[in-house]
């Protein structure tokens, strides 16, 4: 098979290794980031832990595709291409737009910074930086099969489960997982949150749209 079809899931894949031996190395292990948030479900209380293992999967399978051109390893890249070009949008551009420079984990951040992890500024662009880059890059030089029509469908699937997921977490601990979703919800109360909510769901949605367009 030609190299060009090989390298660019080839490279994604190292590079979202990179990405995973950055955050276990040089990044804060759940229960110091947040011992009361993150006790039910560790690093997997967070969307960009997710994120980043579902990248890790995808450009995994997406190298044994190229590499071997067997049916079920093309209809999982074809399916879940849209999913993962709606991560590695959402990922960066959601971190540095909502968390990045919101005060209290700007200070959260230096806090952590100093009581033993010089490294995580490091880790945390690596961790969110990353995604976008590496999916459009992906994007525009990948082979990618032809899609399958229920890939948006996983998308919105995958979406709500994660919503799921962080009432489920705030019914645990009495926290949300995110600093902006308590501005939000002190600002406008639960309309604003579950508008906001339903905004989420559509711009993922989107997102998967705009990725299986491009399939």
């Amino acid at each position: 098979m030609a190299s060009h079809a090989i390298l660019p899931p080839l490279l994604c894949l190292a590079g979202q290794c990179t990405v995973l031996y950055s955050c276990f190395n040089f990044g804060c292990p759940p229960e110091v980031l947040d011992p009361v948030l993150t006790k039910p479900l560790g690093r997997w209380t967070y969307l960009t832990f997710q994120s980043n293992i579902l990248l890790l999967v995808f450009f995994t399978v997406a190298s044994l595709a190229a590499l071997f051109p067997i049916l079920s390893l093309q209809w999982f890249v074809a399916s879940f291409f849209p999913l993962a070009f709606a991560l590695g949008v959402f990922l960066t551009t959601a971190y540095y737009t909502l968390d990045h420079f919101n005060p209290e984990q700007v200070k959260k951040r230096a806090e952590l910074q100093k009581s033993g992890y010089p490294m995580l500024p490091v880790a945390m662009h690596l961790e969110h930086g990353m995604a976008l880059p590496m999916i459009t890059f992906y994007t525009y030089n990948a082979l990618k099969p032809e899609g399958m029509s229920m890939s948006v469908i996983i998308v919105a699937a995958y979406t709500l489960f994660y919503l799921i997921q962080v009432h489920y977490v705030k019914s645990l601990t009495g926290k949300w997982v995110y600093p902006f979703i308590d501005d939000i919800t002190a600002t406008g109360g639960a309309l604003f949150r579950n508008v906001f909510f339903v905004g989420l769901m559509c711009i993922f949605t989107g997102l998967g749209v705009l990725g299986r367009s491009m399939v």
